[in-house]
């Protein structure tokens, strides 16, 4: 829309940008409107504005925008408008019809709000979890705190002043788990002792220590039933991930994941 191609322009710029503004995340477009007497929309050329105090927040948000445009020259307002004219509406509208604009792009942080997320523990079926807890730490799940980020994006005539496209999207900024320096040792130890003298022994190899979990899930029941066995891992900078499928939930990833760690380059 925004590159004289229709609505699809419009919509690929709404969702990437306000990412960036939102300093990264999960994007989705919340609402979107358009003048419904415009049939197609096409410029030549366009200035992107971000109304942000933020300086490097305005500035990186304005440099996307015109990356995002790829057919149809765009300038980042912070090219066109000194800074200590930016509050200044008159002087801002002069130097945009000075400089040959016939369309503008203008996107502001419209509200931020905090979600708490509760994050369960991985599920396992009855007797899967029960074989294997014996040789695990208890995992109780987490609560995550989350941002969400609003972000208001317009698309204007230059000529006329007249809105052309509206939109809100929202991005999910999810919180860090609860890893503290102390969280993270813990969690190191509990590893290695799964590979040194719990259910991962056969993933233990010599050398550098190997750190790990393990787990069971049954994929399908019944006469015919199909397990999927699970190890992830690391040994020093080498991190792994292993899925085997077997019949039986005594099976484990445990010796396969030790044979790759094995023959990965130390």
């Amino acid at each position: 829309m925004v590159e004289g191609r229709g609505r699809r322009g419009a919509i690929i710029l709404l969702l990437v940008v306000p990412a960036v503004l939102a300093a990264c995340g999960a994007t989705r477009l919340k609402t979107s409107w358009r003048d419904p007497t415009v049939r197609e929309i096409r410029f030549d050329k366009i200035v992107a504005f971000v109304v942000a105090k933020d300086e490097a927040l305005r500035r990186n948000g304005e440099q996307e925008v015109c990356a995002q445009v790829k057919t149809t020259p765009c300038a980042p307002a912070f090219s066109v408008i000194p800074d200590n004219e930016v509050g200044d509406v008159d002087a801002v509208r002069r130097r945009v019809e000075a400089g040959g604009f016939d369309g503008a792009v203008v996107m502001r942080l419209a509200g931020r709000r905090v979600e708490q997320t509760y994050v369960p523990p991985s599920p396992a079926p009855m007797w899967g979890y029960y074989g294997r807890g014996w040789a695990t730490a208890y995992d109780p799940g987490y609560v995550r705190q989350d941002e969400l980020v609003d972000v208001e994006t317009r698309i204007y005539s230059v000529k006329d002043a007249k809105l052309l496209w509206a939109g809100t999207t929202e991005t999910v900024k999810a919180g860090d788990p609860p890893f503290s320096a102390a969280n993270l040792a813990t969690l190191r130890t509990l590893m290695r002792a799964t590979v040194s003298k719990g259910a991962a022994r056969e993933a233990d190899i010599a050398g550098r220590p190997v750190h790990g979990q393990v787990g069971t899930v049954a994929v399908r029941t019944g006469k015919n039933p199909v397990w999927a066995s699970w190890f992830v891992g690391y040994r020093g900078d080498v991190a792994i991930a292993v899925l085997e499928l077997s019949h039986s939930p005594a099976t484990s990833a445990a010796p396969l994941a030790g044979q790759i760690l094995a023959a990965a380059p130390r």
